[in-house]
């Protein structure tokens, strides 16, 4: 009997193991993805975090976003000189939106770039506004703060008629990845591409974890996002058209001129 039972114990052991290490490579496979999607589409800014686009993303239509004009990165605070160039010349930066707050701003303003309009909006609310008492995540979508914010993010883009439009927060990775999955399903994409480029922030953190204003993100986070957009507005692109009052003609105008 004992025999039978140590037996019984080494194949449980061995399916446990089995099953555990199956799983640590599908981890490692998305982690691998993840870094090489991180790698594809960054903007190659050392001077800044999180830096990167949207350019290439296919849409649910079969068009594609056009390279280098969808950018987003942590605070320009830290941009050097060499990188300023690189956003101008290369990528012909037009526009800046900042997510972050006043304090935020004064206290690491970002470095103005020639010819470049800078406009910065909050979305964080304050704590008398219906919705701030929520989990982050929904507090940076259900205030009025946050919906106007978020709606001057889609005029500043709206009227950056050619060149590139950049948007950030501090780490690039909370507000300016909601703003992403916002331009995102504006622009088409499905929501298995949207959680892609939203998880891109670990692997830019794993590889960068020292940098001012690095920091990760929790998958759990952008499905509670998305679950409240849906509850409350049916969908991401609900959310942008209801919640925000994005016009269907804005976002065809928007999709015409950045999809190819």
């Amino acid at each position: 009997m004992k025999r039978i039972l140590v037996l019984l114990l080494i194949i449980v052991l061995a399916l446990s193991f089995g099953v555990c290490s199956a799983f640590a490579d599908d981890e490692s496979v998305v982690d691998q993805e993840l870094a090489e999607l991180a790698e594809k589409q960054s903007l190659g800014l050392p001077s800044v975090w999180n830096d990167r686009q949207l350019g290439g993303y296919e849409m649910a239509d079969g068009r594609h976003i056009k390279d280098g004009i969808l950018l987003r990165s942590g605070f320009l605070y830290t941009l050097s000189e060499e990188d300023a160039d690189t956003l101008c010349n290369k990528y012909h930066l037009k526009t800046v939106f900042d997510l972050r707050n006043e304090g935020e701003v004064n206290a690491r303003p970002d470095v103005q770039m020639p010819g470049v309009t800078n406009i910065a909006c909050t979305v964080y609310g304050t704590k008398d506004e219906e919705g701030f008492d929520n989990p982050v995540y929904i507090r940076y979508l259900a205030t009025g703060t946050a919906k106007t914010g978020y709606k001057k993010l889609f005029d500043a883009w709206l009227a950056t008629e050619d060149g590139a439009f950049l948007w950030h927060c501090k780490s690039g990775k909370d507000r300016t990845g909601l703003s992403g999955m916002m331009i995102l399903a504006a622009l088409g994409a499905d929501e298995e591409l949207i959680l892609k480029d939203f998880l891109i922030t670990n692997a830019v953190f794993e590889a960068e974890p020292d940098f001012e204003g690095a920091g990760a993100v929790k998958e759990e986070d952008f499905h509670l996002a998305v679950d409240y957009m849906k509850e409350t507005y049916g969908s991401i692109l609900g959310y942008v058209t209801e919640g925000l009052g994005v016009t269907e003609e804005e976002i065809e105008i928007l999709r015409d001129r950045c999809l190819e």
